[in-house]
């Protein structure tokens, strides 16, 4: 482990908590922040996730340790994930706080489930994330067609969870479609958002 993906005050408390060895081993991303959100560790799952999805070579350029985590985040989703974490550091409970989240490919539909671990008294947080569901998309699939997704300003919106594109149709004002196109090659411009399904299933405060 290079101190490019961990910083040495950050292994120092993560080794009262976990084993590094098992962390740096582990299938699913696993990163770590301060309480400034900054990142302190990224574990090898975590490039090779970003490699596996398009994200290289941005995340290793972009997104280094000290980097803070909540830059990363769509508008809509930024407070729901700052309250998440800040819960996650205030968390007295010897059971780490847990939240699920789809990213599906354009092959596969993914869900994951999300950790939270407070190490200590608010010193900072590891984040662990595990395959929840892993398998053939059950959406059913709808053509690229441009005329029905674009708004008067040309703009696209898709729900940053589930990354369904909203239908601009007049009756269907609200009805999201599920587009394997656009998530292979996303058209321009994107407006993210959440559909009614992903906001009352995964991020409605009273769910908490």
């Amino acid at each position: 482990m290079s101190e490019l993906h961990c910083d040495p005050g950050f292994r120092q408390l993560l080794a009262q908590h976990f084993s590094i060895a098992l962390l740096e081993q582990h299938p699913g991303t696993v990163y770590g922040l301060w309480p400034d959100f900054a990142l302190a560790y990224m574990n090898p799952a975590w490039f090779r996730f970003a490699r596996d999805n398009q994200g290289e070579p941005v995340i290793s350029t972009d997104w280094t340790r000290g980097r803070h985590i909540t830059d990363a985040l769509p508008e809509v989703l930024h407070p729901f994930y700052v309250e998440l974490y800040l819960r996650g550091l205030e968390n007295s409970s010897d059971q780490p706080l847990l939240h699920d989240y789809e990213c599906s490919s354009a092959q596969e539909y993914r869900c994951f489930n999300m950790s939270l671990h407070n190490l200590g008294f608010g010193a900072g947080l590891l984040v662990i994330n595990r395959d929840q569901q892993v398998g053939r998309h059950w959406r059913t699939p709808h053509p690229a067609q441009s005329e029905l997704y674009r708004d008067s300003a040309g703009h696209y919106c898709q729900c940053t969870h589930c990354r369904c594109y909203r239908n601009r149709q007049q009756n269907r004002s609200n009805h999201w479609d599920w587009i394997p196109d656009w998530i292979s090659h996303p058209p321009s411009p994107i407006d993210y958002g959440l559909c009614p399904g992903c906001f009352a299933y995964y991020y409605n405060p009273d769910n908490r």
